[in-house]
């Protein structure tokens, strides 16, 4: 536990109460997004609702649009997972392999979720910055649909170390299940 910034030893007072912070955080996260996870899904799935409705729809609110996407599903696929984990329903060979397809998915769309409902903040204060200070007229949608695509693009390219550096290896079930 050391950075740049300063050295920490194991046996110092600060190291255990940040260890014991992270134990508490960790378990209190995982139940807060077991129970409050739908309801950010619903949520989002409502505000893509509103923002799609012809009074509300312009180019800026399509880049929201696909930030609540980005969102709904990364947050989905976590809870799902834990929800899978918190609560084994199920022990036999299509959920095993179920849940080993859908962790290697989330393995890897995850972080390219989150990084691309991050990256489309950026690009939609970038554009509306230029707008603003340029007073030009507002981008298209075709625009602005085209940077969510490029951008989307442009993570996975950047991801595909990720991708190959995934291992899959094969378990015994009876290791696996009680």
């Amino acid at each position: 536990c050391s950075s740049l910034v300063f050295q920490l030893t194991n046996e110092s007072a600060i190291y255990d109460l940040l260890r014991d912070i992270s134990h508490v955080c960790d378990y209190y996260f995982v139940y807060f997004l077991l129970y409050v996870g739908p309801v950010l899904v619903v949520s989002n799935i409502f505000t893509m609702f509103i923002l799609s409705r012809k009074e509300h729809r312009t180019p800026y609110s399509l880049i929201f649009i696909v930030i609540a996407l980005d969102q709904s599903l990364s947050i989905l696929f976590i809870d799902i997972q834990l929800w899978s984990s918190t609560y084994e329903f199920a022990c036999g060979v299509i959920c095993l392999a179920c849940m080993v397809i859908f962790d290697a998915v989330l393995h890897n769309v995850y972080p390219l979720l989150c990084a691309h409902a991050s990256w489309l903040a950026v690009i939609i204060t970038y554009v509306r910055l230029r707008h603003l200070r340029t007073k030009a007229v507002q981008p298209t949608s075709k625009l602005m649909m085209t940077l969510c695509f490029t951008s989307f693009a442009l993570i996975t390219i950047t991801s595909i170390p990720q991708f190959t550096s995934m291992e899959i290896s094969w378990t015994e079930i009876i290791s696996t299940c009680n």
